[in-house]
């Protein structure tokens, strides 16, 4: 099982990460953002939010839209 951490603004990324559930080796392991939505209501996934530290120890692959 592959574990990806997600960094930066999750809208702007939220059509890859969709792609990315598709794949049954592929975990969306936490996000670590700022003002990033969690509910339901917006977006069709959740995910965790933890700090940037804990979530690239726990992930085999990083994320990081990096446009702000």
């Amino acid at each position: 099982m592959l574990n990806i951490g997600l960094i930066g603004k999750i809208a702007s990324i939220e059509k890859q990460v969709e792609k990315l559930k598709k794949y049954p080796d592929v975990r969306i392991q936490g996000k670590s953002s700022v003002g990033t939505k969690t509910q339901n209501s917006e977006y069709s996934f959740t995910i965790p939010e933890y700090n940037r530290v804990e979530l690239i120890e726990r992930c085999d692959a990083i994320i990081l839209e990096d446009s702000t």
